[in-house]
């Protein structure tokens, strides 16, 4: 028995049959099983460790639309700085899958929950990674503060019928920040404090050697800071200006994570480099709850990822129609997106179709994926 940690994600491509209603009932079926199944991005480029569905959709050009307290705790800290009354977000859950998963599901899914028991199903559809995964975010504020905590989990296997290579990243984090309105919001700075609990890996061992999700991962808790400068000059298309500074001076980590663990633990989790995220954005008032917005974001400026140039650009456009209803574009990890939202005082429902690239950073590896979202405000 063999197994191998490895620091780059990387899967066999495969085709990508139709998303369909078992697809989606699999995606809500991960969500009920209490084994750990999926987490952040999978992406090569660092980024936000919580995806949401708006972002996904603008294809991550997003830290200039950051405006819930749950996106400004991961996206862009200065979006805290918009926060003005008492805002409780109690509900904000979502569940995403990726292409493959829809082409293995079957009568025998509920085997999921259980690695060793998934393998007939994995072994019918060879060299395939099936994934998908959910997300919990409850989060708090008022005027210029925010808190919330993350509960995600995110996976993807593959068998070639004699070892099976499985990919698991399960993050707990508690995160609380607060924002700065300057200049009558003209600027806006932010700090948001994560304290990131994290249980991953990369892992390939023999199919018939007792697989588990948790087998072999690697683990780790370490405090993430993160800056966000947000400057909206008032003029006409409210031309806008955002940088955000993910892992100030790096994240150390070390010992045992809360709440997320790893079985046969192949050792600590490697630390994180700073990364660097910086947008342009124009918004055009149409009339009365009618408008266009835009973004045009570089990410990770340090290149902490040693990735392809066209990796870091990313752009997104959004249209408003009565402030209830938003259609939304955008091209991200060098792939389109697209995703609609509708959004109510109390409720907002989100859907993004988006891709991520598992590649090495030099040859591209395209994992198509679907998000649906759900975000409930008590006030």
């Amino acid at each position: 028995m063999e197994r191998t940690l490895k620091s780059t994600p990387a899967f066999e491509s495969a085709g990508r049959p139709p998303l369909g209603m078992g697809a989606l009932l699999a995606a809500f079926v991960l969500a009920l099983f209490p084994v750990s199944v999926l987490a952040s991005g999978g992406d090569r480029i660092p980024g936000s460790r919580y995806v949401s569905g708006r972002g996904a959709a603008l294809g991550d050009a997003y830290i200039g639309f950051a405006d819930t307290i749950a996106d400004s705790l991961f996206y862009n800290p200065a979006g805290l700085g918009k926060v003005n009354g008492v805002t409780f977000e109690p509900l904000n859950a979502q569940i995403q899958m990726n292409d493959k998963l829809s082409g293995s599901f079957g009568t025998d899914f509920y085997k999921f929950q259980n690695l060793n028991d998934y393998q007939a199903t994995l072994a019918k559809h060879p060299n395939t990674n099936p994934g998908g995964g959910y997300a919990l975010l409850p989060a708090f504020g008022f005027r210029g503060f925010g808190m919330g905590v993350l509960y995600q989990s995110r996976l993807m296997a593959e068998t070639d019928g004699t070892n099976t290579r499985y990919r698991v990243n399960n993050q707990f984090i508690p995160a609380a920040g607060f924002g700065l309105p300057l200049a009558s919001g003209v600027l806006r700075l932010g700090y948001v404090l994560q304290y990131v609990n994290q249980a991953s890996g990369d892992v390939s061992a023999a199919s018939n050697s007792g697989l588990g999700w948790t087998k072999g991962l690697a683990e780790g808790h370490g405090f993430s800071h993160n800056l966000g400068l947000a400057l909206t000059l008032p003029y006409i298309y409210q031309p806008s200006i955002n940088v955000v500074a993910r892992n100030f001076a790096g994240v150390h980590y070390t010992g045992k994570p809360m709440v997320v663990s790893a079985s046969g633990s192949s050792g600590t989790i490697p630390d994180e480099k700073m990364s660097l995220d910086s947008s342009i954005g124009a918004v055009t008032k149409i009339s009365g709850g009618w408008s266009l917005s835009a973004q045009l974001a570089y990410r990770d400026g340090l290149n902490s990822s040693n990735t392809r140039m066209i990796e870091h650009i990313a752009t997104g456009l959004e249209f408003t129609a009565m402030d209830r209803i938003f259609l939304r574009a955008g091209f991200g990890s060098g792939y389109p997106s697209a995703g609609l939202g509708i959004r109510t005082d109390r409720a907002e429902v989100n859907f993004a179709w988006f891709s991520e690239d598992l590649g090495d950073g030099t040859t591209p590896q395209r994992d198509m994926r679907y998000l649906f979202q759900f975000l409930f405000k008590a006030f």
